[in-house]
């Protein structure tokens, strides 16, 4: 009986084994360019994001956008497309339904919106001045906001047509954006040390938040929309977004020593 079992475990051990070896041969070669037969590593980690219902986590790397099941950690998808260096995915969001993803590099004229299932491009928006700096879904799913040198635009996700475009002088320079919990506002973090608020529907300037001491590399909503948080450099600020007040200021962030 006991050599039985000893049989039995040593049989599923192999198996586990083998399959992990299968699956692990799998994922490194996916996505290779012609004559390579293998990938070491997976990039360096430019931006990590959770798909709405936290089943899938969205890694932005220098070898493309890894597609993991958060539980388990296994590689479910690579998503290539930004192949230039300079245009290496810097910035990714889920639409809220968490089946597309958009993503759009550091010099990049494009932003891609991907079938997460599917690892394939569905649709790609094109830029013909400047370059993307930041990617949002709308809380419906139905628009795209994303932030240029000089402007922010809004695209309809089904047509890939341009909606609305918020226009800023040259100093400004996005380097972020985000959609309020509600869609009706947006808000731009920028080169210049100030982030900038819109109405949607009205595309009025509605606050304009100063006093970052750096730029504004990431932004975001509280649940309730009535707070913003911005971060760049080693400070991380919290406003009020209906009177632009700073409420806090987070400091210590910086190069590990």
């Amino acid at each position: 009986m006991k050599t039985i079992i000893c049989l039995i475990l040593v049989a599923f051990l192999v198996l586990f084994s083998f399959t992990l070896t299968t699956f692990t041969q799998e994922y490194t070669k996916w996505g290779l360019p012609e004559g390579a037969k293998v990938r070491l590593g997976k990039g360096d980690i430019r931006k990590i994001a959770y798909s709405p219902d936290g089943t899938r986590l969205a890694v932005a790397s220098g070898a493309g956008i890894w597609i993991y099941n958060s539980q388990t950690g296994e590689e479910l998808n690579l998503l290539m497309g930004h192949t230039n260096y300079k245009d290496i995915a810097t910035k990714i969001s889920f639409s809220p339904d968490g089946l597309l993803l958009a993503s759009v590099g550091g010099e990049d004229k494009n932003i891609r919106i991907w079938n997460t299932a599917t690892g394939k491009t569905i649709r790609t928006l094109t830029l013909n001045r400047g370059s993307f700096r930041g990617v949002s879904f709308s809380p419906d799913g139905l628009t795209i906001a994303s932030g240029s040198y000089d402007a922010v635009y809004l695209w309809d996700v089904a047509t890939g047509k341009t909606i609305r475009t918020f226009e800023v002088s040259d100093e400004v320079i996005s380097k972020s954006v985000a959609f309020s919990p509600d869609g009706q506002i947006i808000a731009l973090g920028s080169y210049d040390d100030t982030i900038h608020l819109w109405d949607v529907a009205t595309g009025t300037n509605i606050q304009t938040l100063k006093g970052n001491q750096r730029e504004a590399v990431d932004i975001t909503f509280s649940p309730d929309g009535k707070l913003l948080a911005s971060g760049g450099g080693n400070t991380l600020h919290i406003w009020d977004v209906r009177t632009g007040a700073t409420l806090q200021t987070l400091k210590g962030w910086g190069a590990c020593q």
